[in-house]
């Protein structure tokens, strides 16, 4: 049988979206989004979540999630002009990418994190 024939498909209570390497089936009231919102309920108002993906082009499964400002790709990128953003290009990406941001992050004076784009050496 065809997923689409499923009923839970085929009434729109469930969505898939895919990346490169796995498949997320939600329901479709659902997306990484929710949890981008709880976690800034217990944030001060002027701070901001980072998030990082690797399937951000439509349909991809990180697509609501880093198309704004503050969302990175570590792969596919979508043509939002305000978000999104790949910051190496074409290479590194999936992994190595996110293991060359995450080891520039480093504490803020005010209690929380930066990404300190000269560690990433993007100009070498």
């Amino acid at each position: 049988a065809d997923l689409r024939d499923c009923p839970a498909f085929a009434d729109g209570r469930v969505r898939v979206t895919g990346s490169g390497h796995s498949y997320d089936i939600v329901p479709a009231s659902s997306s990484k989004l929710a949890v981008v919102r709880e976690l800034r309920n217990g944030m001060p108002a002027d701070a901001e979540v980072l998030c990082f993906g690797d399937s951000g082009s439509r349909p991809g499964n990180d697509h609501a999630l880093l198309s704004h400002s503050f969302g990175i790709s570590v792969g596919d990128v979508c043509a939002a002009a305000d978000g999104c953003w790949s910051m190496f290009g074409f290479h590194p990406v999936g992994p190595e990418a996110l293991l060359r941001i995450l080891r520039s992050l480093v504490a803020s004076d005010a209690g929380g994190i930066r990404l300190d784009l000269a560690s990433l050496g993007l100009d070498r």
